[in-house]
């Protein structure tokens, strides 16, 4: 048996809204109306329940809502709500649904089993690699054409990952990762400078 909800109010709620005589927009008033008793029916699970519409019927007329407008606006919203409930179970019946996530060992097997019972397949990806992060990303090589050139002037940047190289006063190059190949050495000059390293 499905547990029927009500339609809570706060206590001091006031049970006034926009004076339907007031000055504003038709189409802003209509949707406060609107906008009500689709709360209502959420409320509700739309189902009927005659005791909260009668307060939500008493809001509208106290401020000044006509009757066949809201009977217009209730019965719209129920045919609507009645098709899209039509779509969402049809749509269960037809298909299911899948989530992609990255695999964790023991826990997707674990999440995969659980949802099986819903309808709701697990499909997972591997955690992107250096040599993915640069096939699609930026690719940034020293340019030793012109020797007078900065280490920035000689970078040869596209995309949006880096890996790049420097070079070492000892003869060795030190090759890294980074998403910002400017940022990065941005940072190595902070340190630089921060340490006094010459």
């Amino acid at each position: 048996q499905r547990e029927k909800n009500k339609w809570y109010k706060k206590p001091t709620a006031s049970n006034r809204l926009l004076h339907y005589e007031s000055d504003h927009n038709l189409a802003m008033k209509k949707n406060i109306a609107i906008n009500m008793i689709k709360k209502f029916l959420i409320a509700n699970n739309g189902n009927h329940n005659d005791n909260d519409m009668q307060i939500l019927i008493n809001m509208l007329t106290n401020s000044g809502y006509p009757h066949n407008l809201i009977k217009k606006i209730f019965r719209v919203l129920r045919k609507q709500n009645n098709e899209d409930r039509t779509m969402v179970e049809n749509e269960k019946n037809s298909k299911q649904s899948v989530i992609v996530i990255p695999h964790v060992n023991e826990l997707t097997e674990e999440l995969r089993h659980f949802l099986k019972k819903f309808g709701v397949r697990i499909c997972t990806k591997l955690n992107p690699s250096i040599g993915d992060m640069v096939n699609k990303g930026k690719i940034v090589a020293l340019n030793n054409i012109n020797k007078n050139k900065t280490s920035e002037e000689k970078c040869i940047k596209t995309g949006e990952f880096a890996v790049y190289g420097l070079p070492c006063e000892c003869g060795d190059l030190y090759t890294g990762e980074t998403v910002s190949l400017h940022n990065r050495i941005k940072q190595y000059k902070m340190k630089i400078k921060k340490f006094d390293i010459e």
